[in-house]
């Protein structure tokens, strides 16, 4: 019989581990990732006053000011925000207004190119680490539900003794010998 304290205390313990490993880790891999992107926005305004990219266009106004909301929403951010937002917005014309300000920039600017690539490639990289352990997490969680549920499930059986029978005559050659449920032990 399965005890609905150890069930409760299990998921609280889960819970908890749950709770550390999402501060610790996803804490740190925000922290890594605002470093790059600071990184990223630093060398922006470098190629600006470098005369790399025209500074203060249309181009460099909405990589800034992407790269700092990323910033600020970096912990926020995960994959199903990240589609939600792509579903919601991917028609309006103002994001198709600056997605072609985006492709002529990168199609005659090299450094554009690179800057947008880089700026991409981060939040593609940050999803795919930041879910990497929560789909790890969950695997492991389910793992371990299913093999103590597997583990009390033996336990119950072993308790009770099953008789082993041999359900063919011991002159067959299809004779089939059970196995005693809690030794292994052959019973003919």
């Amino acid at each position: 019989m399965i005890n609905t304290i150890n069930v409760l205390m299990i998921v609280l313990v889960l819970l908890l581990g749950y709770w550390i490993i999402r501060n610790l880790y996803y804490g740190a891999l925000a922290l890594e990732y605002k470093h790059k992107l600071y990184a990223l926005r630093d060398r922006l305004r470098h190629y600006a006053i470098d005369k790399k990219i025209k500074g203060h266009d249309e181009f460099f106004d909405y990589m800034d000011s992407s790269i700092c909301i990323t910033i600020r929403e970096l912990d926020t951010i995960n994959i199903v925000t990240a589609l939600w937002l792509y579903k919601k917005y991917k028609d309006e014309s103002i994001i198709q207004y600056y997605q072609n300000i985006i492709n002529a920039n990168i199609q005659h600017n090299e450094f554009s190119k690179e800057l947008y690539n880089e700026y991409g490639n981060i939040i593609v990289d940050y999803l795919r680490r930041k879910h990497y352990i929560l789909s790890s997490i969950i695997f492991l969680i389910i793992g371990m539900i299913v093999s103590w549920v597997w583990l009390q499930n033996k336990i119950d059986y072993s308790k009770e003794a099953i008789q082993q029978i041999r359900i063919y005559p011991e002159t067959s050659s299809t004779g089939i010998v059970f196995l005693h449920a809690t030794n292994g032990n052959k019973k003919n």
